[in-house]
């Protein structure tokens, strides 16, 4: 299963970050990015979870939402007796079908590859949006913890609306996100081989359609001795930095960027 990337920092307008998207930084895949097809919408599942609620987790809560509490409580919030509540209406998770068959295609494209050039030229890595997950009207809610009996333990208020005589002092700051906002976004990175003229028929050089001819010479290899570019997609994210991996039960692994 591919590894998603939460968005720790702020969440995206749906309109932001399209399926088949390729991009230069997994953190920010609405910035340095290249959508083959214009505005073509690619074909795609959407998975819906409805009343998503999570209030503050145990370090065992393996679900989408208690991971993301643990991180916003942690980000928002240092005092000891402080709690967090994260509350959606519906959590939908949206996957492009047949993935290697889009990216294929973009190969044949002369922009896509003109744009893949320019990156590998700039040494930069490149990765494929192959899915995300979505959160519909989103709250985070942070509010105080009580100590009853011998242990400490979180009393937690009714998300808002408050009930009629609860106290509004409980909470102490909300967050909205109205609408549908993408919290993670899910890729397969894109690798590169080099390969020589020399080496190959015709039949192999155009196999598939993702090997290209390259008219300039890159890292610093004679002319015509690595001149041929061949790309796929791989699992393997590869990511540079420091992530921390989150596991879901349902949605499957969750890379943080520990660096933000």
């Amino acid at each position: 299963m591919h590894c998603h990337i939460l968005l720790r920092q702020t969440f995206l307008p749906l309109d932001s970050v399209r399926l088949g998207r390729l991009v230069l930084n997994v953190s920010e895949p609405e910035q340095d990015y290249f959508d083959p097809f214009g505005d073509e919408v690619a074909k795609h599942s959407v998975g819906i979870q409805t009343n998503y609620v999570a209030l503050q987790p145990t370090t065992g809560s393996k679900d989408l939402l208690s991971i993301l509490t643990r991180l916003v409580s942690t980000s928002i919030s240092k005092h000891n007796r402080m709690y967090v509540q994260i509350t959606a209406d519906t959590a939908k998770k949206y996957v492009l079908q047949n993935s290697n068959a889009w990216f294929k295609r973009a190969l044949g494209s002369e922009a896509a590859r003109g744009w893949l050039e320019l990156a590998i030229c700039q040494g930069d890595e490149v990765y494929m949006v192959v899915g995300y997950t979505t959160l519909l009207d989103s709250r985070v809610i942070e509010g105080t913890a009580a100590a009853m009996g011998p242990g400490e333990q979180l009393i937690l208020p009714a998300p808002p609306p408050l009930p009629e005589g609860s106290d509004p002092t409980a909470i102490r700051r909300q967050f909205v996100s109205p609408g549908e906002q993408i919290c993670a976004v899910q890729y397969r990175k894109v690798r590169f081989k080099w390969l020589s003229t020399h080496d190959l028929d015709s039949a192999e050089l155009s196999r598939d359609g993702i090997r290209w001819g390259l008219n300039w010479n890159i890292r610093g290899q004679e002319v015509d001795t690595l001149d041929i570019v061949e790309a796929d997609l791989q699992d393997e994210l590869e990511l540079k930095g420091d992530y921390e991996k989150h596991t879901s039960d349902k949605e499957g692994d969750f890379l943080v960027d520990t660096d933000n």
